[in-house]
């Protein structure tokens, strides 16, 4: 029996990068767009959401290199100190480095479900997607992502 296909549409309203052309970083940031960090407004409530990253491309050929993804939460749109919150985390790269011996990362979409309300903190409205990358990077990661949201939640 083949597993009915994940649906997670793009919205420009919810993106991260651009739904056509790969971001690709070779060093830590947060995921910018013009220079300027990307921010996404989810509204003053509770948001079940779903990160979409469609991985392009990964380099790994030193078997030292890994890329954090961690989408974080904020109650300020500035996400000043003390504000910020880490609401879901997803890493890539290779078998040596990665957590538990994991296989080696490959391209392709992988999803990870997030919420903005992180217990007995305020819902945190603002979310923006933070990367981490250590080891020999020379390529990086190329990838695209954006933030979906159930129909019956918008």
């Amino acid at each position: 029996m083949a597993m009915a296909r994940r649906l997670a549409p793009f919205d420009t309203r919810t993106a991260f990068t651009s739904p056509t052309v790969p971001l690709v970083l070779a060093a830590s940031d947060v995921v910018q767009i013009a220079s300027a960090d990307v921010v996404l407004d989810l509204g003053p409530k509770r948001t079940d959401c779903t990160l979409v990253l469609e991985i392009d491309s990964i380099e790994i050929a030193s078997n030292d290199e890994l890329y954090t993804f961690i989408v974080q939460g904020s109650t300020v749109e500035a996400f000043t100190a003390g504000t910020i919150r880490n609401l879901a985390t997803i890493q890539f790269g290779a078998t040596e480095v990665l957590p538990g011996a994991a296989a080696d990362s490959i391209v392709g979409r992988y999803y990870v479900q997030f919420s903005t309300d992180l217990g007995p903190h305020e819902d945190l409205q603002y979310v923006r997607l933070n990367v981490i990358i250590a080891g020999s990077i020379a390529t990086g990661i190329g990838f695209r992502a954006w933030v979906s949201i159930p129909q019956d939640t918008q």
